[in-house]
This record gives structure tokens, sequence and C-alpha cells, in this order.
């Protein structure tokens, strides 16, 4: 009790989360990263400005294939 109100339920998640995670096997970890990325992608184009003018929300849902997902988004650079 005294280490999750130092610490956090945050921390005893994550943990669990890699306690877990270190035995899955290629395919899963590869399916976990993918979900992981659209789920970010899908973010950034609801929520920031820049990607919701460049990228269509529809056009990253409708493909599977990450790859393509991520060729929708502009390589940035410190000049816009």
């Amino acid at each position: 009790m005294y280490k999750e109100l130092i610490l956090g339920p945050a921390y005893f998640e994550a943990k669990k989360f890699l306690r877990e995670s270190q035995y899955w096997s290629g395919d899963d970890l590869k399916s976990w990263q993918a979900e992981t990325l659209n789920d970010l992608l899908e973010y950034a184009v609801l929520n920031i400005p820049y990607y919701r003018r460049q990228v269509s929300l529809s056009e990253i849902r409708k493909s599977c294939d990450i790859e393509i997902k991520l060729s929708h988004f502009p390589i940035l650079s410190k000049r816009i």
C-alpha cells in the first residue's frame, strides 16, 4: 500500500505489462506494435491541427497495412 501511494497505480500497471510482454512471441509483439502505432496515428490526426490538415482520418482507418498508413504522414523537418 505504501509503495502504491508513492509510485502510483500507473507504475504497477506498467510493471505488470512489462512482466507479461517479455514472453510474447515475435508475432504477438509485432501485432501489439502495429496496434499501438495505429492508435498513435489516429490520435495525431484527431488532436494535432497540422496532421488534421495534412492527413485524412478515413485514409488511415481504411488501410490495413501500417506502412501505407505511415506513407500518408509527411516527414517533418524544422522548417515546415
